[in-house]
């Protein structure tokens, strides 16, 4: 059975990978952690965990972790993947960084700096999206990491999904917004 892994799932001191066998989700591969993930994100063949005091990227076929960077254990950690396959993380309450897969290496762009605390991260085309989770959502162009935009919403932010089709899926407690 040459299933393809399509969910990764941090359990406990673990990243287990499933596929679907055509009835339901089954494990195919299991890669020990230090601690239980708090944010996941898995693009091409690279899955970025955010662990409380690191963050680390883990190659889906071998499963060997490598540090990314060290975090002060003071919030909680995010991740955002953009149009040019680089990672936005988040490494402290209101800065992001920079990671370019194809180099594994932190990118040369500044990181961003948002004016308040981001308790909710996406990332859609040439855009970051960063909320403070009362509604406001400051967004950021990825190519000069500069803040293009400030949006108020209704309600407390509570998700943001990009798509691949560049919009941006913004909820809150009361409703959901699509920005083109």
């Amino acid at each position: 059975q040459g299933l393809q892994p399509e969910i990764c799932a941090s359990l406990r001191k673990k990243l287990v990978l499933y596929a679907h066998n055509g009835r339901g989700f089954e494990p195919r591969q299991e890669f020990p952690t230090s601690d239980a993930a708090s944010a996941l994100a898995w693009h091409q063949s690279w899955i970025c965990a955010g662990f409380k005091r690191e963050y680390s990227l883990y190659s889906d076929r071998a499963g060997v972790p490598r540090e990314i960077c060290h975090l002060d254990g003071k919030f909680a950690p995010q991740i955002a993947i953009t149009a040019e396959n680089e990672l936005v993380l988040l490494i402290q309450d209101s800065v992001g960084l920079f990671y370019n897969l194809a180099s594994q290496e932190p990118s040369p762009k500044s990181g961003i700096t948002w004016p308040r605390k981001v308790v909710c991260l996406g990332a859609a085309g040439h855009h970051v999206f960063g909320s403070t989770g009362l509604g406001q959502v400051d967004v950021f162009a990825v190519r000069d990491q500069k803040n293009c935009q400030t949006v108020a919403l209704e309600g407390v932010t509570v998700a943001i999904s990009g798509t691949t089709t560049g919009r941006v899926l913004i909820a809150s407690q009361r409703s959901i917004t699509v920005l083109d």
